[in-house]
C-alpha cells in the first residue's frame, strides 16, 4: 500500500530501533465515534491506531410513550445530521429516516404486543462522516382483557365486585343510570386481582362500567352490565363476561 506524507505523526517500532514516519492513509474510512480506539492493519506487524472524532456524536436514546402498538425513540446528535433508523423483530425489518437536524423523534408502529424489537441507528453529517449507534432492544407490554366479573350482592344495599387482569392494571368503577355514570370506585395500586365495595344501592337497577389502565398506559374497558338488588335475597351471586 503507498503511503504519502501529511501532517499527522505516528511511531512505528520495528526491533530495538525506532523510525519516525509521517502518514496519511488513502481511501481509508473514519472509524465511528462509538469506538475509542479502532486498530487498523496493514501488513502483518504494523497496526495503526486510529482515533475517533471527538467531536460528532450521538446521545443516548430514550424509548418513551411504549405500548403495545407503538414506541417512541429521541435523541440529539452533537451537530446536524440526517438519520436512518432500523428496527426489526424476528420476522419484519423497517426503516425511517429523518432531515438534517440536532433533535430526533421516531414513532415506530404498528408493533406487535408481547414482542421483543431490536433497532440501530445511523447519524450521517453532511459531509458524509456516519456514526453507527450499538444496536439496543426493547419490548412492547401486552395487551390484556378485563376477566369475568363476579358479582355478590350482600344484604339489599351493597353489592361486591371482582375481576381479574392479565397484567398488573390500576382503573376505576363507574355506576349509576347508563345516561349518568359516575364515579363509583377508584383503584391506583397495579395487580392483577381486583375487588370494588359498592354501597347504597338499595332498590336500584344499576349498570356499570369498569376501567383498567397498565403501567404503560394501555386501557381496557369493559361493556356496561347492569344488576338489580333484591330486597328478598341475603346473599345473591352474578357473573358478567
Amino acid at each position: 500500500m503507498q503511503i504519502q506524507t501529511s501532517h499527522v505523526a505516528s511511531r512505528l517500532l520495528m526491533g530495538t530501533a525506532a523510525l519516525t514516519f509521517t502518514l496519511s492513509f488513502i481511501g481509508l474510512q473514519r472509524p465511528a465515534s462509538t469506538a475509542q480506539v479502532v486498530p487498523v492493519t496493514f501488513r502483518t506487524g504494523d497496526t495503526f491506531a486510529l482515533q475517533s472524532d471527538p467531536v460528532f456524536s450521538v446521545g443516548v436514546p430514550q424509548v418513551t410513550d411504549l405500548t403495545s402498538s407503538s414506541a417512541r425513540i429521541t435523541f440529539t446528535t452533537a451537530e446536524p445530521a440526517s438519520v436512518s433508523l432500523w428496527y426489526w423483530d424476528r420476522y419484519t425489518t423497517r426503516k425511517l429516516t429523518d432531515r438534517y437536524d440536532t433533535d430526533h423523534s421516531f414513532r415506530l408502529g404498528p408493533l406487535k404486543a408481547g414482542t421483543t424489537y431490536i433497532y440501530r441507528i445511523v447519524a450521517s453529517r453532511r459531509d458524509g462522516y456516519a456514526v453507527a449507534v450499538p444496536t439496543q432492544p426493547f419490548v412492547t407490554p401486552r395487551s390484556f382483557d378485563i376477566g369475568t366479573i363476579t358479582v355478590w350482592l350482600l344484604g339489599h344495599d351493597t353489592a361486591s365486585l371482582s375481576w381479574t387482569t392479565e397484567v398488573p392494571t390500576a382503573g376505576a368503577v363507574f355506576c349509576g343510570i347508563p345516561q349518568t355514570l359516575r364515579l363509583c370506585d377508584r383503584f391506583d395500586a397495579l395487580t392483577t386481582s381486583h375487588r370494588s365495595w359498592l354501597h347504597g344501592i338499595a332498590g336500584t337497577h344499576l349498570t356499570y362500567v369498569i376501567h383498567a389502565l397498565d403501567r404503560f398506559g394501555n386501557t381496557d374497558t369493559s361493556q356496561p352490565f347492569s344488576f338489580s338488588s333484591n330486597p328478598k335475597l341475603a346473599v345473591q351471586l352474578l357473573r358478567f363476561e
